[in-house]
């Protein structure tokens, strides 16, 4: 709390600016509105919310509940559509399951962690929230390249921050440097600032779940450099 950015960040760009579609740090998921939760959910109801759908209508039409005959239907209705909610909450425990492991950082990590030193640098570029769990199973702590539009971005507004976020010059600068740094990203390589470096003087090391790490190619070494 010791940044006012924070606070500002917390209240009005997590929540005002959020409801309004105008947030300046947003994450990477895509809201929906309620026509489009409401479309996908349907969807994984179907067929079975269309008979619901026209029993509850026919009942509601008819203000069913105003008459005693008709209170058991009402109920029926009810426990159906409390029934298709309960079996939804499979679907959306394998989704969430599956989503999990497509982003699982835990086979990249150990990589970085083979072969990174106490001296080794890694940049991680993007938003931070692409490989947030690395540092915690690599022990590596990355740097973070352009990386500002990001839902944590605004730690780049604060004054300690030049030394973690980095700019593509910098980054340019020590990747020539007598020790240059590590990349990890989840960009194509064509979308990537592997692009804009020296022909051939990035070695792909490992390809998993979307992410890339490359280290420089010795000099000489072609044939490992891959862009």
């Amino acid at each position: 709390m010791t940044e006012p950015a924070f606070l500002w960040y917390t209240v009005v760009d997590n929540h005002l600016l959020n409801v309004a579609r105008m947030r300046q740090f947003p994450d990477e998921d895509v809201p929906l509105s309620a026509l489009e939760f409401l479309t996908a959910a349907g969807f994984g109801a179907f067929p079975w919310i269309l008979a619901a759908a026209v029993a509850v209508g026919a009942l509601v039409r008819a203000r069913a509940w105003r008459d005693p005959a008709e209170l058991p239907w009402v109920a029926l209705a009810v426990w159906a559509v409390a029934a298709v909610m309960l079996l939804l909450v499979p679907v959306v425990a394998i989704g969430l399951a599956v989503t999990s492991s497509a982003r699982a950082v835990t086979v990249m990590a150990a990589e970085i962690r083979a072969r990174l030193g106490p001296g080794d640098l890694l940049v991680l570029e993007g938003p931070i929230e692409n490989a947030g769990a690395v540092e915690f199973y690599s022990g590596h702590r990355p740097v973070l390249l352009d990386a500002a539009r990001s839902v944590l971005g605004i730690g780049s507004t604060f004054a300690d921050a030049a030394g973690t976020f980095w700019s593509a010059p910098r980054f340019a600068e020590a990747w020539a440097s007598a020790r240059p740094p590590y990349l990890l990203t989840t960009r194509e390589p064509g979308r990537s600032i592997v692009a804009s470096l020296p022909p051939r003087s990035a070695r792909l090391l490992l390809v998993h779940n979307g992410r890339w790490l490359y280290g420089r190619a010795p000099a000489g070494d072609a044939g490992a450099a891959a862009r």
